[in-house]
């Protein structure tokens, strides 16, 4: 059994009015209410209760990633991870974000996962969530409609940049790049662990199922309700035919250790309560789910029982409340324990992820249930499963690498496509140019020349190999080149035919042709023409 300790770094001194003035702790709270003093000593004490639990034994230790909120103050994971990794050892640094659909190019997540696993000695646990709609939808605007598909093509290329031994261009959906060569590289092989953390999104199931990557539920309202989430996964993962390992899953727990049960309450209550009224429970309605965040067949799973998420109806809840509906696991040292072996087993879990500092919680008293979870509950659950292969510490099985020059025609990494695109617009006139056609045929036939001329990994095969030679052969055309676009396209794209341009594909190869080894394209027409891009 592994069992790692989470921190979400709450704003730990909001008002005590603020549910009563304030709508929401996520999106549009106040910024007036952060006050970056007392932020620094919440900085460094999360850091610091993040290495005692390291020190005190947990097999990891969890950050995530938040944005434009009093809830979890990371917005930056792999920040955090990197001081954490300076200054740990034998742990694994467990980065629950990042959210790989927010980044543009999402090789930048594949460069600074690499950096903290070169730091680490090969530690990192990279999290691969797809992000709530509060951050992902309102905070970072991203459109709903099309997050998921973002998600899945980021992900793919961050696992292809951490694989690839060779240099190779991806030509996909959302990411165009010319060049993919990661420096540097992870340690773990063929790269590191792959967690998911999720909700109550189905697709999620069937996605780290199919990958092979371990889903992480992160679930604060106890595991009384999240069991349904869980049990219905290891539905989906028999009738795919996976073997029910349990490190397949992680499960997030809220969990407080004390001598007795009228010491827990005093101590944590407060805190417990801070935690679920102020910020769990208390975010606008308009803003857990935005309009095509959730799927037709996630919402069909609510509707019927299959999943169920936090409801703000609770908010006002009570410590009593909260620890009937086992929103958090309270209680001695041994009555604890008996709770979440029943929650590990029940729910058949390879992973437990631990917040001991929740709400309001002060640094001491956070450190003491630190050490009294860490060393009077953990050693008595590590027999869980024993013998069974811990997808924390294994990283997955070895890919099929990819095939040289950049993969197949029509496949991401090709740039046959974008490039014929832009020879076919020059030829057919779908671009504006003078009324005199010569240029545009000109430039028709010699963008041909670059087509096969092409910089190695920008075609597919041996033909991205070998035909770069052949352009010192053409090198004279290149001026001729240049005269004929820059005839064609300088100070002729009309506002009329920039919609014409709003295609993907037209304006990937408008770029490209921008882009060549020489100047082809002034940048007073390059600007001009991808305008409308």
């Amino acid at each position: 059994m592994k069992i790692s300790m989470f921190h979400l770094m709450p704003y730990r001194d909001l008002p005590e009015d603020f549910t009563e003035r304030y709508p929401s702790v996520w999106v549009d709270i106040p910024s007036k209410l952060f006050d970056p003093a007392k932020a620094h000593v919440m900085y460094n004490e999360a850091l610091d209760e993040l290495e005692y639990g390291a020190a005190m034994g947990y097999d990891g230790i969890c950050v995530n990633e938040h944005h434009s909120n009093a809830y979890g103050m990371m917005p930056s994971p792999t920040l955090m991870a990197g001081a954490l990794a300076r200054r740990t050892k034998d742990v694994a640094i467990i980065v629950l974000g990042t959210s790989v659909a927010l980044y543009n190019p999402p090789v930048r997540v594949a460069e600074e996962y690499a950096m903290l696993d070169c730091i680490s000695g090969g530690r990192v646990v990279a999290g691969f969530p797809v992000g709530s709609s509060q951050d992902s939808n309102f905070a970072y605007s991203v459109n709903p409609a099309i997050l998921r598909d973002q998600y899945y093509e980021a992900a793919d290329l961050i696992v292809r940049a951490w694989t690839d031994p060779d240099v190779f261009s991806w030509d996909g959906k959302f990411s165009q790049l010319r060049y993919v060569n990661i420096w540097p590289r992870p340690i773990q092989k063929p790269h590191p662990p792959i967690w998911v953390p999720g909700g109550r999104s189905v697709e999620t199931w069937d996605w780290t199922l199919d990958k092979g990557y371990l889903y992480a539920y992160l679930s604060y309202n106890g595991y009384k309700l999240g069991k349904r989430v869980i049990d219905n996964f290891w539905k989906k993962a028999e009738e795919k035919n996976v073997e029910p390992n349990p490190y397949h899953a992680g499960f997030l727990q809220l969990v407080v250790v004390g001598e007795s049960q009228s010491e827990i309450e005093e101590k944590y209550g407060p805190h417990v309560e801070y935690f679920v009224n102020k910020l769990n429970f208390h975010v606008r309605p308009g803003f857990t789910e935005a309009p095509g965040y959730r799927s037709i067949n996630s919402l069909k799973a609510g509707l019927m029982g299959v999943t169920r998420g936090p409801d703000n109806k609770d908010a006002g809840s009570s410590w009593k409340d909260i620890a009937n509906r086992a929103v958090v696991v309270a209680g001695t040292p041994s009555q604890v324990t008996e709770q979440l072996e029943d929650l590990i087993k029940s729910m058949r879990i390879g992973h437990l992820m631990v917040l001991n500092q929740i709400g309001s919680m002060p640094h001491d008293l956070a450190m003491e249930n630190i050490r009294l979870t860490a060393t009077k509950v953990v050693p008595k659950l590590r027999h869980i499963w024993q013998g069974r292969m811990g997808r924390q510490v294994v990283a997955p099985a070895a890919a099929e690498p990819a095939p040289a020059g950049g993969g197949e025609v029509g496949k991401p990494g090709c740039r046959f496509r974008p490039t014929l695109c832009f020879a076919f617009l020059l030829y057919f006139g779908v671009l504006p140019g003078p009324e005199d056609g010569a240029a545009w045929r000109r430039a028709f036939v010699l963008q041909f020349s670059y087509m096969v001329c092409a910089p190695p990994g920008l075609l597919c095969g041996w033909k991205g190999q070998i035909m770069p030679y052949i352009c010192s052969i053409i090198v004279p055309f290149r001026d001729i080149l240049r005269e004929s676009i820059e005839a064609g396209l300088g100070g002729h794209a009309q506002p009329r035919y920039r919609h014409q341009l709003t295609n993907r594909r037209a304006c990937m190869a408008m770029t490209w042709a921008s882009q060549l080894r020489g100047p082809y394209i002034r940048d007073g027409a390059r600007t001009t023409v991808l305008a409308g891009c």
